[in-house]
């Protein structure tokens, strides 16, 4: 537990082919703008993300825009603690196409059917510094992130815009939500252990008393259920008086 509690964040960053997923990230872990494109397929760069004067250690994944590479995202989503959903404010298509990117991750994460998935995640509309050719407005995508119960921020790679607020911000959500990962795994393992110290005998029972809760929880009808019970008490050893 210790050791997953040191180990480095893994920032996916995911977005279509050209909105600036890469001009971000080495905007903020290199603190440079590169004015050439060239279409990633993988990058990863090793930094430290400043939390409230607290630096965590993360790896932060430049994945590419292609469509031929989606099958490669679901390996990206089961490795990920925090994601960074790109668009470009100059670029419909790409303000679209951020929810199938979301959708994957609720899928592969297992939370597609949730309301308020826990899942650390940011809306980031790129190339904010365009405005003469914004074609998504700050309102559209404010609805798009209410949606997806997640931040909002319009960034420029270019200019450093937002751009440490939005590495922040993510680093906050997966710090919060490892911690949470965390306690339910200590008291997993809490129940665990008691289960191990417990007398045989007990134990056995406790299991039997489980499987019994089950049955009764599931349809079934009323004679079954009144079966349970007086087995209950049978294996349990107590004396269970009744009427044939």
């Amino acid at each position: 537990m210790k050791d997953h509690h040191n180990k480095p964040f893994k920032v996916i960053v995911f977005g279509e082919s050209g909105v600036g997923k890469s001009a971000l990230s080495i905007r903020y872990v290199c603190q440079e703008f590169s004015i050439t494109y060239d279409p990633t397929i993988e990058d990863s760069y090793q930094t430290d993300i400043k939390i409230d004067d607290k630096s965590v250690k993360a790896e932060v994944i430049d994945t590419a825009g292609n469509d031929v590479f989606r099958r490669m995202r679901d390996q990206y989503i089961k490795s990920g603690d925090g994601f960074l959903l790109v668009y470009s404010v100059t670029d419909r298509w790409s303000f679209h196409a951020v929810t199938a990117f979301r959708e994957q991750i609720l899928a592969v994460k297992g939370q597609k059917h949730k309301i308020l998935p826990d899942i650390p995640l940011i809306l980031v509309g790129n190339k904010c510094d365009l405005e003469e050719e914004r074609v998504v407005s700050y309102q559209d995508a404010k609805k798009m992130a209410e949606n997806f119960s997640c931040p909002l921020f319009e960034t420029s790679a270019k200019n450093d815009t937002c751009v440490d607020e939005v590495f922040s911000c993510l680093a906050r959500q997966m710090k919060a939500s490892r911690a949470v990962s965390t306690r339910k795994a200590f008291k997993r393992d809490q129940h665990r252990s008691s289960l191990r110290h417990l007398p045989f005998g007990e134990k056995k029972c406790k299991g039997r008393l489980e499987t019994l809760r089950q049955s009764e929880s599931s349809p079934s009808s009323v004679p079954t259920r009144r079966r349970a019970g007086s087995f209950r008490g049978f294996i349990c050893g107590a004396r269970t008086l009744g009427t044939t």
